[in-house]
Protein backbone atom coordinates (compact mmCIF):
# COMPACT_ATOMS: atom_id res chain seq x y z
CA UNK A 1 0.00 0.00 0.00
CA UNK A 2 3.22 2.75 1.17
CA UNK A 3 4.49 1.52 -2.30
CA UNK A 4 1.37 2.10 -4.36
CA UNK A 5 0.86 6.09 -2.56
CA UNK A 6 4.23 6.59 -3.26
CA UNK A 7 3.94 5.83 -6.90
CA UNK A 8 1.00 7.92 -7.29
CA UNK A 9 2.56 11.21 -5.08
CA UNK A 10 5.62 10.35 -7.82
CA UNK A 11 3.46 10.61 -10.96
CA UNK A 12 1.24 13.28 -9.88
CA UNK A 13 4.23 15.17 -8.88
CA UNK A 14 6.05 14.18 -12.70
CA UNK A 15 2.26 15.56 -14.06
CA UNK A 16 2.70 18.66 -12.50
CA UNK A 17 6.73 19.11 -13.55
CA UNK A 18 5.48 18.40 -17.09
CA UNK A 19 2.40 21.16 -16.88
CA UNK A 20 4.36 23.92 -15.13
CA UNK A 21 7.62 23.56 -17.90
CA UNK A 22 4.97 23.14 -20.64
CA UNK A 23 3.55 26.85 -19.26
CA UNK A 24 6.90 28.05 -19.22
CA UNK A 25 7.60 27.20 -22.89
CA UNK A 26 5.03 26.68 -25.01
CA UNK A 27 4.61 29.89 -27.11
CA UNK A 28 7.45 31.99 -25.77
CA UNK A 29 8.42 32.47 -29.56
CA UNK A 30 6.44 33.23 -32.11
CA UNK A 31 8.64 31.94 -34.65
CA UNK A 32 9.73 28.60 -32.98
CA UNK A 33 7.95 25.78 -31.49
CA UNK A 34 9.20 23.07 -28.24
CA UNK A 35 10.20 20.21 -28.55
CA UNK A 36 8.94 17.72 -25.82
CA UNK A 37 12.82 17.36 -25.01
CA UNK A 38 13.14 20.97 -23.62
CA UNK A 39 9.89 20.82 -21.34
CA UNK A 40 11.44 17.75 -20.36
CA UNK A 41 14.69 19.25 -20.22
CA UNK A 42 13.22 22.01 -17.94
CA UNK A 43 11.02 20.03 -15.74
CA UNK A 44 14.30 17.52 -14.66
CA UNK A 45 12.58 14.44 -16.33
CA UNK A 46 13.55 11.99 -18.50
CA UNK A 47 11.43 10.94 -21.98
CA UNK A 48 9.68 8.11 -20.18
CA UNK A 49 7.94 10.14 -17.32
CA UNK A 50 6.49 12.42 -20.46
CA UNK A 51 5.28 9.26 -21.74
CA UNK A 52 3.51 7.89 -19.03
CA UNK A 53 1.26 10.94 -18.82
CA UNK A 54 0.64 11.94 -22.28
CA UNK A 55 1.15 10.10 -25.47
CA UNK A 56 2.36 13.51 -27.50
CA UNK A 57 3.07 17.33 -27.34
CA UNK A 58 -0.46 17.84 -28.58
CA UNK A 59 -1.96 15.80 -25.86
CA UNK A 60 -0.16 17.74 -23.56
CA UNK A 61 -1.52 20.83 -25.01
CA UNK A 62 -5.23 19.75 -25.20
CA UNK A 63 -4.92 18.80 -21.42
CA UNK A 64 -3.78 22.18 -20.59
CA UNK A 65 -6.19 24.20 -22.56
CA UNK A 66 -9.21 21.26 -20.63
CA UNK A 67 -8.24 21.64 -17.34
CA UNK A 68 -8.47 25.96 -17.93
CA UNK A 69 -11.35 25.34 -19.43
CA UNK A 70 -13.26 23.03 -17.26
CA UNK A 71 -11.48 26.01 -13.94
CA UNK A 72 -13.28 28.82 -15.91
CA UNK A 73 -16.76 27.39 -15.98
CA UNK A 74 -17.12 25.93 -13.01
CA UNK A 75 -15.90 29.52 -11.38
CA UNK A 76 -18.81 31.15 -14.08
CA UNK A 77 -21.13 28.71 -12.42
CA UNK A 78 -19.99 29.90 -8.74
CA UNK A 79 -20.02 33.30 -9.73
CA UNK A 80 -23.33 33.33 -11.85
CA UNK A 81 -25.24 31.19 -8.47
CA UNK A 82 -23.74 33.81 -6.01
CA UNK A 83 -25.40 36.90 -8.13
CA UNK A 84 -28.59 38.08 -6.42
CA UNK A 85 -30.08 38.47 -9.96
CA UNK A 86 -29.83 37.94 -13.80
CA UNK A 87 -28.40 41.41 -14.18
CA UNK A 88 -26.06 41.02 -11.16
CA UNK A 89 -25.42 37.32 -13.10
CA UNK A 90 -24.83 38.93 -16.28
CA UNK A 91 -22.05 41.86 -14.89
CA UNK A 92 -20.43 38.44 -12.62
CA UNK A 93 -19.94 36.72 -16.25
CA UNK A 94 -18.87 39.62 -17.77
CA UNK A 95 -16.14 40.68 -14.98
CA UNK A 96 -15.17 37.16 -14.64
CA UNK A 97 -14.64 36.05 -18.33
CA UNK A 98 -12.62 39.37 -18.82
CA UNK A 99 -10.31 38.20 -15.97
CA UNK A 100 -8.58 36.04 -18.16
CA UNK A 101 -6.59 38.70 -19.46
CA UNK A 102 -6.73 41.67 -16.80
CA UNK A 103 -5.27 38.77 -14.39
CA UNK A 104 -2.04 39.01 -14.11
CA UNK A 105 -1.64 34.84 -13.31
CA UNK A 106 -4.54 33.91 -15.78
CA UNK A 107 -2.91 36.20 -18.51
CA UNK A 108 -0.11 34.72 -18.83
CA UNK A 109 -2.20 31.21 -18.92
CA UNK A 110 -3.86 33.07 -21.94
CA UNK A 111 -1.15 34.11 -24.11
CA UNK A 112 0.22 30.66 -24.08
CA UNK A 113 -3.47 28.63 -24.71
CA UNK A 114 -3.79 31.43 -27.44
CA UNK A 115 -0.86 31.23 -28.80
CA UNK A 116 -0.17 29.55 -32.14
CA UNK A 117 2.05 26.77 -31.24
CA UNK A 118 -1.10 26.05 -28.73
CA UNK A 119 -3.46 26.39 -31.64
CA UNK A 120 -1.51 24.16 -34.23
CA UNK A 121 -2.13 20.99 -32.08
CA UNK A 122 -4.22 18.75 -33.38
CA UNK A 123 -7.89 18.45 -31.52
CA UNK A 124 -7.65 22.25 -30.50
CA UNK A 125 -10.38 24.00 -32.41
CA UNK A 126 -13.08 21.32 -30.91
CA UNK A 127 -11.44 22.11 -27.32
CA UNK A 128 -12.75 25.01 -28.23
CA UNK A 129 -15.68 25.63 -29.53
CA UNK A 130 -16.54 22.73 -27.05
CA UNK A 131 -15.35 25.43 -24.11
CA UNK A 132 -17.53 28.35 -25.89
CA UNK A 133 -20.27 26.36 -25.76
CA UNK A 134 -20.34 25.61 -22.27
CA UNK A 135 -19.48 29.32 -21.34
CA UNK A 136 -22.17 30.67 -23.76
CA UNK A 137 -24.71 28.44 -22.47
CA UNK A 138 -24.04 29.47 -18.78
CA UNK A 139 -24.63 32.61 -19.85
CA UNK A 140 -28.13 32.01 -22.03
CA UNK A 141 -28.89 30.61 -19.10
CA UNK A 142 -28.60 33.99 -17.03
CA UNK A 143 -30.06 35.65 -20.13
CA UNK A 144 -33.04 33.37 -19.87
CA UNK A 145 -33.78 33.82 -16.24
CA UNK A 146 -33.74 37.40 -16.78
CA UNK A 147 -36.55 36.74 -19.18
CA UNK A 148 -39.11 34.87 -17.22
CA UNK A 149 -38.53 36.81 -13.72
CA UNK A 150 -39.23 40.73 -15.65
CA UNK A 151 -35.39 41.74 -15.53
CA UNK A 152 -34.38 41.30 -18.37
CA UNK A 153 -37.78 42.06 -20.63
CA UNK A 154 -35.85 42.97 -23.81
CA UNK A 155 -33.89 40.08 -24.12
CA UNK A 156 -35.83 37.87 -27.32
CA UNK A 157 -33.77 35.13 -28.06
CA UNK A 158 -31.57 34.34 -25.13
CA UNK A 159 -29.05 31.78 -26.81
CA UNK A 160 -28.23 34.17 -29.61
CA UNK A 161 -28.05 37.01 -27.05
CA UNK A 162 -25.72 34.95 -25.60
CA UNK A 163 -23.49 34.81 -28.59
CA UNK A 164 -23.63 38.65 -29.16
CA UNK A 165 -22.49 38.96 -25.34
CA UNK A 166 -19.77 35.95 -25.48
CA UNK A 167 -18.48 37.94 -29.47
CA UNK A 168 -17.97 41.64 -27.67
CA UNK A 169 -16.52 40.35 -24.09
CA UNK A 170 -13.81 37.96 -26.95
CA UNK A 171 -13.56 41.27 -29.51
CA UNK A 172 -11.92 43.07 -25.70
CA UNK A 173 -10.15 39.76 -24.87
CA UNK A 174 -8.46 39.66 -28.20
CA UNK A 175 -7.31 43.05 -28.41
CA UNK A 176 -5.83 42.99 -24.89
CA UNK A 177 -4.06 40.22 -25.88
CA UNK A 178 -2.67 41.92 -29.31
CA UNK A 179 -1.68 44.78 -27.02
CA UNK A 180 -3.85 47.55 -28.10
CA UNK A 181 -5.36 50.13 -25.97
CA UNK A 182 -8.48 48.87 -24.05
CA UNK A 183 -10.25 50.45 -20.64
CA UNK A 184 -9.64 48.87 -17.45
CA UNK A 185 -10.57 45.81 -16.17
CA UNK A 186 -13.72 47.55 -14.11
CA UNK A 187 -14.18 49.87 -17.25
CA UNK A 188 -14.92 47.14 -19.50
CA UNK A 189 -16.81 45.28 -17.38
CA UNK A 190 -19.02 48.71 -16.46
CA UNK A 191 -19.34 49.44 -20.20
CA UNK A 192 -20.03 46.15 -21.48
CA UNK A 193 -22.40 45.18 -19.10
CA UNK A 194 -24.42 48.57 -18.99
CA UNK A 195 -24.25 47.98 -22.94
CA UNK A 196 -26.06 44.54 -22.95
CA UNK A 197 -28.43 45.75 -19.98
CA UNK A 198 -30.03 48.66 -21.97
CA UNK A 199 -30.13 45.81 -25.17
CA UNK A 200 -32.40 43.60 -22.62
CA UNK A 201 -34.17 46.70 -21.05
CA UNK A 202 -33.28 46.12 -17.53
CA UNK A 203 -34.98 49.02 -15.76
Amino acid sequence: MASTVARVAKQETERKLILRAAYGLIGRSPESTVSVHEILESAGLSTRAFYRHFRSKDELILTMYRTAADRVAAELSEVIAEAGSAPDALEAWIRHQLSVVYDARRARQTMVLTSAEARSAVGFDQENQASDSVRRTLLAEVIRRGRRDGSLPGAQDPDEDARAVVNVVGGIVMARLAGQPVPTWSAATAHTTSLFLRAFGAV
